[in-house]
């Protein structure tokens, strides 16, 4: 009997084991490496100017109302008159956007877009004729670029305008062009004591102003040199 128990024991424990072994799950099944999309490389510089310029390029034709959302407490004109933005014209590379402050119709801005750089100039028009402080700006900053959002540094005419007519100039100028979502645009200048921005509604455009003069700009173009933006 004790000899039976003795075989007995080895062939119960086997049995044990098997059953538990077969009652384990299955190991599941790898997903294949075609099921895992592939990480998506990061955008370059030429790439996401080339998105936000297209993105711009998507209003012309259209007017936009803004509001000043920041400036100076003497900036009163901005702050009562009706301001209207309204991207009038559009070539090969160039957005031309006239700037209507009340009945002031001396302000305009060109964004630029060559071999994946971004500009964006001021001009300021009177009559048909340059202000001499017209056409200033400077080149996107790359690193700080996205397809929504683009910061134009003061170049080094910019600067050297300002001094030339006694405006304030500083190296940490800059100006911003952004898609703060999809129904606003903001602009930005801003400099060591003065933050001015301007937001413009998107989801409702309004009526293009007549064309009658508007600064008489008919023949805005880039200037040979080191355009401003």
């Amino acid at each position: 009997m004790r000899i039976t128990l003795l075989y007995a024991v080895p062939i119960l424990l086997s049995a044990l084991m098997s059953g538990s072994a077969s009652a384990q799950p299955e190991p599941k099944t790898k997903a294949s490496p075609a099921a895992v999309p592939a990480p998506t490389p990061s955008a370059s510089p030429r790439t996401k100017a080339s998105a936000f310029f297209v993105r711009m390029h998507q209003l012309c034709g259209q007017a936009f109302e803004g509001q000043v959302i920041k400036s100076h407490p003497g900036d009163t004109l901005w702050q009562t008159a009706r301001i209207l933005l309204h991207v009038d014209s559009c070539k090969a590379g160039k957005i031309h956007m006239a700037l209507h402050v009340g009945k002031d119709r001396s302000r305009s801005w060109l964004l630029s877009l060559t071999e994946g750089q971004l500009r964006l100039q001021h001009e300021h028009v009177i009559n048909g004729i340059p202000a001499p402080h017209s056409d200033y700006g400077g080149n996107a900053n790359p690193v700080l670029g996205s397809a929504s959002s683009q910061t134009f540094p003061a170049d080094a005419a910019a600067l050297a305008l300002f001094r030339q007519h006694r405006m304030p100039a500083s190296a940490d100028i800059l100006w911003q062009l952004a898609f703060l979502d999809s129904h606003h645009l903001a602009y930005r200048f801003s400099r060591p004591q003065r933050d001015f921005q301007l937001h413009f509604d998107l989801s409702q455009p309004v009526p293009p102003p007549c064309p009658e003069r508007a600064g008489a700009r008919s023949g805005w173009q880039a200037r040979s040199g080191p355009p401003a933006g």
